[in-house]
């Protein structure tokens, strides 16, 4: 078995990445722009001549997970504006549904930012979207 690689989708690694890679993490954005990225990949590996699917694609989700709408709305007025655009506050059942049509984009995975997580309470609710989402079949096209 060979070792695992894992790379970003930073112009510098996406001629390797298909070839190499076995995780590739990506950044989180807009899903249409995230969809083209995702082609690109896939032509990149027909042209080295390997399986997309053989590469977990994982994605760092823009999200804060929060007890309810109004605590979301609270936290996002105190995060500076050029940051907002690329957050979303969400409940756990909020955010597996908003996550979901990543996965059936073909996302198998996300990351949280440690620092949207400070306390046990909002721990936790990672674990309730984590739960959430697990419970979910996948639906890649």
């Amino acid at each position: 078995m060979r070792p695992s690689r894992a790379s970003t989708t930073a112009s510098r690694t996406r001629s390797t990445h298909p070839k190499h890679g076995d995780i590739g993490h990506w950044f989180g954005g807009d899903l249409e722009d995230l969809k083209r990225k995702k082609r690109v990949f896939e032509e990149h590996c027909a042209t080295v001549g390997r399986d997309p699917s053989q590469v977990v694609l994982t994605l760092g989700a823009g999200v804060l997970i929060v007890e309810s709408e109004r605590e979301g709305k609270a936290l996002l007025e105190r995060i500076p504006e050029q940051r907002r655009a690329s957050l979303r506050a969400v409940t756990p059942e909020q955010g597996a549904d908003f996550l979901q049509a990543y996965v059936d984009a073909g996302f198998g995975g996300f990351t949280l930012n440690n620092p949207t997580l400070p306390t046990p309470e909002a721990i936790a609710r990672a674990g309730e979207l984590i739960k959430l989402m697990n419970s979910k079949p996948a639906r890649v096209a």
